[in-house]
């Protein structure tokens, strides 16, 4: 899959959420590290146990309405890394 890596931000993560920039694109892709993540997009999101779940090393192609959206992550344990490219 060819990611574009102009436009992403890479988000330490941990198990409790955090928020990345504003994101105005219509379409992201969600690369993960080697710990799954929960996920929630929206003006002001918290990520939980009970969110949208990516799971370890994969990619996640989503649709969003491109009105200045925030991606909140956190892990479903330890510490890891989600890069948003957009």
């Amino acid at each position: 899959m060819l990611v574009r890596t102009d436009r992403a931000t890479t988000i330490a993560t941990t198990t409790s959420s955090q928020q990345s920039i504003v994101i105005t694109a219509e379409r992201i892709t969600l690369l993960t590290s080697n710990v799954g993540h929960f996920i929630a997009i929206g003006s002001n999101p918290t990520a939980t146990t009970s969110g949208m779940y990516v799971p370890a090393n994969s990619s996640l192609v989503v649709d969003i309405d491109g009105n200045s959206n925030k991606v909140a992550v956190r892990t479903e344990s330890g510490t890891g890394y989600m890069t948003i490219a957009y």
